[in-house]
């Protein structure tokens, strides 16, 4: 899969650096989320281009990759929304956080 080179990130970085072998994410196209293909596991990444160990399967061009889980997500990832139980757990025992 082709990916853009700073789209999410500033430009001294790339958007793959958030990103590395051993993740799983999910597909997510814009527009129709329902749509995603769940559990890709990163093989291997360059500058714009993510090998995933299995064939994706992806046909819409335009759309982001994210942690399948808050669990499995990488600290980095952890920064991005999630919702937590009605208890105020994030996975099995972070404590949400809320922004205003």
């Amino acid at each position: 899969m082709i990916i853009a080179l700073n789209t999410y990130s500033p430009t001294s970085t790339t958007d793959s650096a958030y990103f590395k072998a051993g993740d799983r994410v999910d597909y997510l196209p814009t527009g129709n989320e329902d749509a995603g293909v769940i559990g890709l596991i990163i093989q291997t990444i360059t500058t714009t281009k993510i090998t995933f160990t299995s064939p994706h399967g992806v046909a819409v061009v335009d759309g982001t990759i994210e942690p399948t889980t808050y669990i499995n997500a990488d600290p980095d990832h952890k920064q991005d929304g999630y919702i937590s139980s009605a208890a105020g757990v994030l996975g099995v025992a972070d404590e949400s956080k809320e922004y205003s």
